[in-house]
């Protein structure tokens, strides 16, 4: 996990949630296109082999950069320092790629042993199964915490990777979110 710790920066949480899904119903919803509204670093581990039919985990390539700066337009456009996670506005943030944009999905067929590692600013997605298919994962989240309840301008949930964080940030961040 130290490569979490490099990526995500001081403190890093290289566990902070995991996740075992098994889909097996057709046509029913995995994920729509989408870019996570906290950012975190992501591990999905194949545990049989997924191809076309079994949901395969796909990514927009390039994305996160504009995702990022749709996340920071919230406070910007609002004029805001701290944002809530239980306000409106961050409620309301869409967080789903634009149609014309989805037709650029790579999809990840791989054998059961694929681990992928992804920072969730990445837009990605994983269509149904198909009839007589069935796709098992495991998933792993790391971030820098456990739980947020607002984000700051300019905290490392708003840099969102695009920084590196030390242990100095990291006090400056605890500093930040008191006021």
């Amino acid at each position: 996990m130290s490569f979490a710790h490099r990526y995500i920066g001081s403190p890093c949480l290289p566990t902070q949630e995991i996740y075992a899904t098994h889909e097996r119903v057709p046509d029913a919803p995995v994920a729509p296109t989408h870019f996570d509204k906290l950012w975190n670093l992501k591990f999905m581990f194949y545990v049989d082999d997924v191809g076309q039919g079994n949901a395969p985990f796909g990514i927009i390539p390039g994305s996160g950069v504009a995702n990022r700066e749709a996340f920071r337009r919230i406070f910007d456009d609002n004029q805001i320092n701290i944002l809530s996670m239980s306000d409106s506005r961050y409620q309301a943030m869409s967080n789903l790629c634009p149609p014309e944009l989805d037709t650029a999905v790579v999809e990840i067929t791989a054998p059961a042993g694929t681990l992928i590692v992804f920072d969730t600013d990445t837009s990605h997605r994983a269509r149904p199964v198909e009839a007589g298919k069935e796709r098992r994962i495991l998933r792993g989240h790391c971030g820098p915490y456990a739980k947020y309840e607002r984000v700051k301008k300019y905290s490392r949930q708003w840099w969102r990777g695009e920084k590196a964080y030390s242990r100095f940030d990291e006090i400056k961040d605890k500093i930040l979110m008191r006021t």
